[in-house]
């Protein structure tokens, strides 16, 4: 559900039931756009508008377990989290920004999981696959939170991008935390190209054009070839 806008109607120019008009549009008072103001930052409220903001994200969360994204709408996040309609777009100014915010929520538990079950492997392959293929479970037990992500990457809601970058910022620490004795400009590169092919193992799944068990397979795979697979040339080949 979207906010409406005001539509500025275009004014007459010439004569209008026979009333001449001196200057055409000129003497025709404009309408101003009406500014939208942007919601309030979580640093900036109160214990109880935080309270009420993450209530709201729990909310929309929430109807995620038995809904898809596409099927909910802003009243219905209002009517879960036991606010008014106003209150919701208080804090968000779009559906899409509410959305980036409910996977923002979510994904942030990858922290919390690798925090409370350290990373299994003693190669930089090993703990990166585990960490990727962590996420990649977390996708499968949840499919709506998927669609959700491939919904809102190309939206243009300024709110949803800056949302996009900071939630990349935090997996890619993560990630990149996984990998020992790398220089970091290496290891972020690394993780790059790991995810890179996450995301497209990912929304294949999501399209139904790949099992899972190929995503996973694909994912250890390109993290194999990159960290591990080095092109030995034939004893017999000459210098």
């Amino acid at each position: 559900m979207q906010s409406s806008r005001a539509q500025t109607g275009v004014p007459p120019t010439g004569n209008v039931a026979g009333v001449d008009r001196p200057g055409g549009n000129d003497s025709v008072p404009k309408r101003s756009t009406p500014k939208v103001s942007a919601p309030p930052l979580p640093e900036t409220l109160s214990a109880a508008q935080l309270a009420r903001r993450e209530r709201i994200i729990e909310a929309g969360l929430s109807l995620l377990r038995s809904h898809d994204h596409t099927q909910i709408q802003m009243k219905d996040v209002a009517g879960e989290a036991g606010v008014a309609l106003g209150t919701v777009y208080r804090y968000f100014q779009s559906k899409d920004h509410l959305f980036a915010e409910v996977l923002a929520h979510w994904a942030s538990q990858l922290v919390t999981n690798v925090e409370r079950r350290p990373l299994r492997g003693s190669t930089n392959a090993e703990r990166l696959t585990d960490v990727l293929h962590r996420s990649m479970r977390a996708f499968q037990s949840w499919p709506q939170l998927a669609r959700v992500v491939l919904s809102l990457e190309t939206s243009e809601d300024p709110f949803t991008r800056e949302i996009f970058a900071r939630n990349m910022a935090r997996n890619t620490k993560v990630y990149v935390e996984s990998l020992q004795g790398l220089p970091d400009e290496v290891a972020k590169d690394v993780v790059s190209v790991a995810t890179s092919v996450f995301d497209l193992q990912l929304r294949q799944w999501v399209m139904g054009s790949q099992s899972i068990a190929d995503v996973y397979d694909r994912i250890a795979r390109a993290v194999w070839v990159v960290l591990e697979f080095s092109e030995r040339l034939p004893a017999t080949s000459v210098a």
